[in-house]
């Protein structure tokens, strides 16, 4: 390896005390900084990577932290390993998340000719009147789970008595169910309800999705990660999917009827030659089986299609939902920047009905710095994105990495460096403000 790399393997070695000390001071710290709301498996993933931090920190700001994969914990670093020009590739470690060998995602798709084309015929189903069409659809379910987050009438949890106050609300369980809803009604037209006051079988689906990806994650790092991936396509899929749980079944066996129904109308309607019907409401998987590569290449196949919209459907609530779950964490314990927020959407709205997208919203300067801090306090993708070196190797603030290393950035040790935010484990939104005066 290149001189200045730190090898783990050799550290200057603290002793058994410290070492001890330091694992009890650590998780104390995450634990005090990750929002309680958040999931177990996403409060583990912020323990690692703050551990990630602290090495960084101890060592410098490049680590190898296994045999052949170097972290960078550099601005300049970050964007030359993520450059789409960059010569690297994505690490076998994103094949371990494909359902099914052959059935590939723009997620998992490691060669670029191949995840190039997925892009675009992905890009059709989020083209800008696309998503001007979800928009109506998300606002309804907003409306409606701000009603039931209140405890109004109909809610099934009314005011408690003599006050205005309801029972305290699990904002983790509350955003689940709001962005699953959403996301639902957009991808097949019909909403699983699960944020509704009422028994739901379909409300175990978020927390089983959640289990999956903390069961996987820890897989694509272990050693015997190539068997895994040999054993794959020889019996290990189907095993898999046959010990899910409930809630992933579920999931499954829904998407799977939606998409033979969808793909049998659509063959027909492409049988009889008949136009595409742009009148009605359209949803996320007419869309997407409508949509062709516009440079020639295929549309998705079913076995494609049934992938990225599970891929759509989980990587999408779960991110957005714990983002939504940060937010409600870190404004309660910060009222100050509470009260601003609420300050400014007040005087930039006069009723709730003119919260849509436009330049009231866009003009809510403090309303986006809230949100930027929030996903920099907690990223709601902490991993290291692993990319593999590929022939010519790649030279990274100075080091020349050979082919076949891995190299990556992990996001909460960027975001949390002393020299790149100031005081980087206090929730400040005007860092995101360039009018205000805010000491670094």
């Amino acid at each position: 390896m290149t001189e200045g790399i730190v090898l783990l393997e050799a550290p200057a070695s603290p002793s058994a005390v410290d070492s001890f000390v330091f694992r009890e001071d650590i998780l104390k710290m995450i634990s005090t900084l990750v929002p309680e709301a958040l999931s177990i498996s996403r409060t583990a993933s912020y323990i690692l990577f703050g551990y990630v931090l602290y090495l960084q920190e101890l060592y410098g700001p490049i680590i190898r932290h296994t045999p052949n994969s170097v972290l960078f914990q550099t601005p300049d670093a970050f964007r030359a390993i993520y450059d789409s020009k960059a010569n690297v590739q994505k690490a076998k470690q994103y094949q371990a998340w494909a359902r099914h060998v052959n059935a590939q995602t723009t997620f998992t798709a490691i060669d670029k000719t191949m995840h190039a084309r997925k892009r675009r015929v992905l890009n059709a189903a989020f083209s800008d009147k696309a998503l001007r069409s979800a928009e109506e659809t998300s606002l309804r379910h907003i409306d409606r789970w701000c009603d039931l987050l209140a405890g109004d009438v109909g809610s099934g949890d009314e005011r408690l008595e003599g006050t205005l106050w309801t029972e305290p609300r699990n904002m983790t369980d509350w955003s689940d169910y709001l962005i699953l809803d959403i996301l639902t009604e957009l991808s097949f037209g019909e909403s699983f309800e699960t944020k509704e006051p009422k028994e739901n079988p379909k409300k175990t689906i978020p927390h089983s999705i959640v289990w999956y990806l903390s069961f996987l994650y820890p897989i694509t790092w272990s050693p015997f990660l190539g068997i895994w991936l040999w054993l794959k396509p020889r019996g290990l899929d189907r095993l898999i999917e046959s010990n899910l749980p409930p809630g992933n079944k579920q999931m499954m066996a829904i998407v799977d009827s939606c998409l033979s129904h969808r793909y049998a109308e659509e063959q027909i309607r492409r049988l009889n030659k008949h136009p595409v019907d742009k009148t009605g409401s359209r949803d996320l998987l007419q869309y997407l089986l409508q949509a062709d590569d516009p440079e020639g290449g295929p549309g998705f196949s079913p076995l494609e299609l049934r992938a990225e919209t599970e891929l759509l459907l989980s990587a999408g609530f779960d991110t957005t939902s714990a983002v939504i779950a940060a937010i409600f964490f870190y404004l309660s314990r910060n009222p100050a920047a509470y009260t601003k927020l609420a300050q400014e959407i007040r005087q930039s709205f006069t009723s709730t009905e003119e919260i849509v997208n436009g330049s009231k919203l866009s003009d809510c300067v403090y309303l986006r710095a809230v949100i930027n801090e929030t996903m920099r306090m907690s990223p709601p993708g902490v991993a290291e994105g692993i990319r593999e070196v590929l022939p010519g190797g790649i030279t990274i603030e100075g080091h020349t990495i050979p082919e076949g290393y891995n190299v990556g950035s992990a996001l909460y040790a960027i975001h949390h460096h002393q020299d790149i935010f100031g005081d980087p484990f206090v929730f400040r939104p005007e860092r995101w403000i360039a009018s205000e005066t805010v000491t670094e």
